[in-house]
């Protein structure tokens, strides 16, 4: 007599393949602390040069710790006239 065919076994689910992300060797970019120097009816762009006239005390202190740390400030344009000069 033949015999049935035997049965395989339920096969096992495979485990889900683990995706590799590549790492970017792009360098972190590194992040400074910058005095800000708000300015009034002014806007500067990069590699600007030009005259600034600095008054109020918080600014002059923002610049003269930039000299002193041989460092950069960074300049924005202030929307209200409120706390300019």
């Amino acid at each position: 007599m033949l015999k049935p065919p035997a049965k395989k076994a339920a096969a096992k689910p495979k485990a889900a393949a683990k995706k590799t992300v590549k790492k970017s060797k792009a360098p972190t970019p590194e992040l400074i602390e910058l005095p800000i120097v708000p300015l009034k009816d002014l806007v500067v762009f990069p590699r600007m040069i030009l005259p600034l006239f600095v008054a109020r005390q918080p600014s002059v202190k923002a610049i003269d710790q930039a000299l002193t740390h041989d460092s950069q400030v960074a300049v924005v344009c202030q929307r209200k006239d409120a706390h300019a000069y």
